[in-house]
């Protein structure tokens, strides 16, 4: 039977409740609100416990006890809900040096969960590494050559080469190579990887693939966009959407912790020289 339940409504029916349980906990990733002051009566900071859309979920905890203690209350919650979280479908990933909390065991529902030192969520690889991302950009350069083989091979001379190689570079190289822009930040290797590729696709769908044209030249018969420009309209539109978010929202707060630290985000980093340089 295919499966028509939205993922809105799935986390309206089953998991909508678990996020404020997980809050009133007390524990997870830390962010700060305001300065410290003499005023202990004023609250400074508040964490966030993880992430929920639809039926996955993500734990975050600065260390193994409080790890253990969201474990215990979404065990909690299943158990009184009726619902069997696969331990074997999760992982427990440790940023931390020196193998630390390695030789530590947790549970949910009795049963043990894995460490791993990597796990897809929502479609993206994040690893323990120094660059959370490596595996995930070792996936997306795979993924450009398997595009443009399979663009070959789909655009023979006998079709509209043209329009074949175009829509089709656009409707599935573009949509997944692109995918979650607004918040990752993809290495310079990387990024010239992919530009790469779509200026190959450009030449094929000509007519020219050995062709020493000028890449704007490709780039203004196409109509297309580099891959920089793309990520560039993305993480100005995600940014300025998180600023007129309202101060109750955590990706709102999470803005003005990297005002109050002066510390920021690989993300709003690459926002600001992306800003700069195409002076938006």
């Amino acid at each position: 039977m295919p499966d028509v339940v939205s993922p809105c409504l799935k986390f309206l029916l089953y998991i909508w409740d678990l996020g404020t349980k997980l809050q009133n906990h007390g524990v997870g990733f830390q962010v700060r609100t305001a300065r410290w002051t003499w005023d202990t009566r004023e609250k400074t900071h508040f964490h966030i416990p993880g992430l929920l859309f639809a039926d996955d979920l993500v734990l975050m905890a600065r260390n193994h006890n409080d790890l253990a203690g969201l474990l215990e209350v979404t065990t909690e919650y299943g158990n009184r809900n009726k619902l069997l979280f696969n331990p074997e479908k999760s992982a427990v990933v440790i940023y931390a040096p020196h193998e630390v909390g390695r030789e530590k065991t947790l549970t949910i529902q009795g049963r043990t969960i894995p460490v791993a030192k990597n796990y897809k969520y929502l479609g993206i690889t994040l690893s323990d590494s120094r660059n959370y991302l490596n595996e995930q950009e070792e996936a997306w350069a795979m993924w450009t050559n398997s595009a443009l083989h399979a663009m070959h091979a789909t655009s023979p001379w006998g079709f509209n080469r043209f329009e074949t190689a175009r829509v089709q570079w656009k409707a599935t190289a573009i949509s997944k190579l692109t995918y979650a822009y607004s918040v990752l930040v993809r290495s310079a290797n990387l990024r010239d990887t992919l530009d790469r590729a779509r200026r190959k696709a450009g030449k094929w769908a000509l007519g020219i693939p050995g062709s020493r044209v000028s890449n704007e030249l490709v780039d203004s018969e196409l109509g297309r966009s580099s891959f920089e420009a793309r990520d560039a309209q993305s993480k100005l539109r995600y940014f300025e959407r998180k600023r007129s978010m309202s101060e109750s929202r955590w990706p709102k707060a999470t803005l003005r912790i990297m005002k109050l630290t002066k510390k920021k985000a690989k993300a709003y980093q690459e926002t600001v020289r992306l800003r700069a340089k195409y002076k938006c």
